[in-house]
């Protein structure tokens, strides 16, 4: 008698281990689905869910900052599953309070995949991007840039704003900074103790003028002073007539010798898509962050018959060709300047040639050119965005 209670005892442990195992793997795959429909890119978005156990129990854990697919869930579980705790956070964290914005404090701001240091560089912010906030860990906050991009970025490289705070940073003139490096000082001396570096296309705030000088206020505070003839306006980013590419390509040129850094996008160490993005950025127009994003917009450009349909300012991606056994794949991108030649950031940044007479020319590039992509007259179409039509900078352009 004794055992066949033992056995059927284990008959039942077994039998419920069997059962949970199997809803777990349907959960882990209910999941996977909606993850897959609303966030295809977890680049751009955050769908970090995941099954966990407690004794007999199967509990659905993590957080999202998509309220469609947190519906979705809501909805699909109880549908689906009996006895299911749903520990699901929809972002941003209660831990943040009402400040959800944040504006980046540093000249290029690190932005990395964990919280950590020694975690990967998966990109920067230039001083000036605003920020959406969505939570908080040992102290480095998740946060998402103008291009959707999400990752972690330090307390050093960020100060949190309200609604309301962002009102008031919105009344601030604003102006880029036009060299390639350079400082803000404590006085309006270019003797006086620095405040800051500074690098292209950082996005300044103006509370003052003093004789050279322009008065800054940081986002985190700090004041500090800025040669005039070092900055310009942002008027040139509302350009009726489009982006002159011509321009864009000067600013790439100001990236030359710099060393190539995985996640760079500042004008003393860049990737080669931060490169691009940077490049079009000063002159008013939002890229994609990563070259394999960058590839799907804009328009197509014509380089099976040579290059003869190319103009200054397009896109190149090299990578590897879609075959009958392999995917194509991008993985590297830079930018068209005239004449055969383009620029990019391989090892550093460089001009190299497609015509074999050049000194600058390698064959390799000739094989792995991928395709070609145009962004003017393409502005406003899906993947390339007006800065000022940016939902993230209309919070603080004036």
């Amino acid at each position: 008698m004794r055992k066949l209670i033992f056995l059927l005892s284990l008959f039942i442990v077994f039998n419920s281990c069997s059962r949970q195992n199997k809803d777990g793997k349907e959960l882990s795959r209910l999941i996977d689905s909606i993850g897959g429909e609303f966030a295809p890119d977890r680049r751009l978005a955050i769908w970090d869910i995941r099954v966990e156990r407690d004794g007999n129990n199967l509990i659905v854990a993590g957080s999202t900052n998509l309220a469609d697919g947190y519906e979705e869930l809501k909805v699909k579980l109880p549908d689906k599953f009996r006895n299911i705790e749903n520990k699901v956070k929809l972002l941003p964290s209660a831990i943040l309070g009402d400040k959800t914005w944040g504006v980046t404090t540093l000249s290029a701001g690190n932005i990395r995949r964990e919280p950590k240091h020694s975690s990967e560089l998966v990109s920067q912010a230039l001083l000036g991007t605003p920020v959406k906030v969505f939570d908080k860990q040992d102290g480095w906050y998740r946060v998402q840039t103008p291009d959707r991009y999400i990752g972690w970025i330090d307390p050093a490289g960020v100060a949190l704003f309200s609604e309301t705070g962002l009102k008031a940073w919105k009344l601030y003139k604003k102006v880029l900074y036009n060299n390639q490096s350079g400082y803000a000082y404590k006085n309006a001396d270019a003797k006086s103790q620095v405040c800051s570096d500074l690098v292209l296309a950082d996005l300044l705030a103006i509370s003052d003028s003093t004789g050279d000088f322009y008065q800054t206020v940081f986002p985190d505070g700090r004041e500090a002073f800025v040669k005039k003839s070092e900055c310009i306006g942002i008027g040139g980013w509302a350009k009726p007539e489009g982006v002159d590419t011509k321009e864009v390509v000067w600013s790439a040129k100001q990236f030359l010798g710099i060393p190539y850094l995985w996640g760079g996008v500042s004008s003393k160490m860049a990737d080669c898509s931060g490169l691009t993005k940077t490049s079009y950025y000063k002159h008013g127009v939002i890229l994609q962050r990563d070259a394999s994003q960058q590839a799907l917009y804009g328009g197509l450009v014509d380089t099976k018959n040579g290059y003869r349909h190319l103009q200054a300012g397009d896109l190149l991606f090299f990578g590897r060709t879609a075959t009958d056994s392999l995917p194509g794949q991008v993985t590297h991108v830079g930018i068209y300047i005239g004449d055969s030649e383009f620029i990019h950031s391989s090892g550093k940044v460089r001009i190299n040639s497609f015509d074999p007479s050049r000194e600058d020319f390698v064959k390799y590039y000739v094989d792995a050119l991928v395709l070609a992509r145009r962004v003017k007259g393409h502005i406003g179409e899906p993947g390339i965005e007006w800065v000022v039509e940016n939902e993230f900078y209309e919070k603080i352009l004036p």
